[in-house]
């Protein structure tokens, strides 16, 4: 299939889905696991789950009932246009069969990778990582500041004293503060870890105690007068919130050491002169 007809076929797929999402239909009762025929060929609910991973994306926003309906009128499509396909002999075109051998061997790669290695990770197995890397987290403190950057150390000290005067902070960081990005929000930097600002703002921020002004530092950007806000230390993430990334990394792990296992067994030969440099 060429880019143009890849794209054709896009166009009345998402075309038909937009159509039929105007249907209230309601969920189909399947029978012997068939959900619908179409001159006598069956669609089941195995091609059912294929279908709605190919194009949930297009589904996201709808209720369970109407993806359902659509699902399986989009296998319907696919079956009438194919059954249309074989009669007319598209099936022996080269447009045709230029695709197939890569999407034969595409389907085998998938049923690999499903049964070898996504099946094979558990969340029982990712439990085990998550608490292992559990006892190497130790909490990492995090500061909220607030900060007044301007050109000159003289003008540093002046805000500086206005502050310890009752000045407000917000109201002068507006005022006088270079920094277009904190301005606006008189001064608020947010929370951050060590390593996330300029050393001397790092060394002042985490020294200073909450509620307190530091005493003015350099950097490279000038001269800032920093107010630490808020101080805590942060948790790790609960299990289930990072159940689904853990799993992802530990089959990308498993993958890799297959990839590297069956490489090492395999002659391969890079033809193009480009690749091979």
């Amino acid at each position: 299939m060429t880019l143009v007809s890849y794209r054709n076929f896009q166009l009345v797929r998402i075309t038909v889905v937009a159509a039929l999402l105007m249907l209230s239909g309601s969920a189909w009762a399947a029978q012997d696991g068939i959900v619908a025929k179409v001159n006598g060929r069956a669609i089941t609910e195995a091609d059912v789950r294929l279908a709605e991973a190919e194009i949930a994306a297009d589904l996201a926003q709808h209720p369970a009932a109407t993806r359902r309906r659509v699902i399986v009128e989009f296998l319907i499509q696919n079956e009438l246009f194919a059954e249309a396909a074989v009669k007319q002999k598209v099936n022996s075109s080269a447009i045709f069969k230029q695709p197939t051998h890569y999407w034969d061997r595409r389907n085998l790669r998938d049923a690999f990778f499903n049964e070898k290695i996504r099946d094979q990770v558990s969340d029982a197995e990712a439990r085990t990582y998550y608490d292992a890397q559990l006892k190497n987290f130790s909490g990492n403190e995090e500061v909220r500041a607030s900060h007044i950057l301007v050109r000159t150390e003289d003008k540093a000290k002046e805000i500086f004293e206005l502050i310890a005067h009752d000045g407000s902070f917000t109201d002068l960081a507006r005022q006088h503060s270079q920094d277009s990005n904190s301005r606006a929000k008189g001064g608020d930097l947010g929370y951050f870890g060590r390593g996330h600002l300029a050393p001397a703002m790092e060394k002042a921020a985490f020294g200073t105690p909450v509620g307190e002004v530091a005493l003015p530092v350099r950097s490279q950007l000038g001269w800032h007068v920093i107010k630490v806000v808020d101080k805590r230390t942060r948790q790790a993430p609960a299990f289930e919130a990072v159940k689904d990334r853990i799993r992802t990394r530990l089959m990308h792990d498993r993958a890799r050491t297959l990839t590297d296992l069956l490489r090492e067994k395999a002659q391969i030969e890079y033809l193009d002169p480009s690749l091979r440099q």
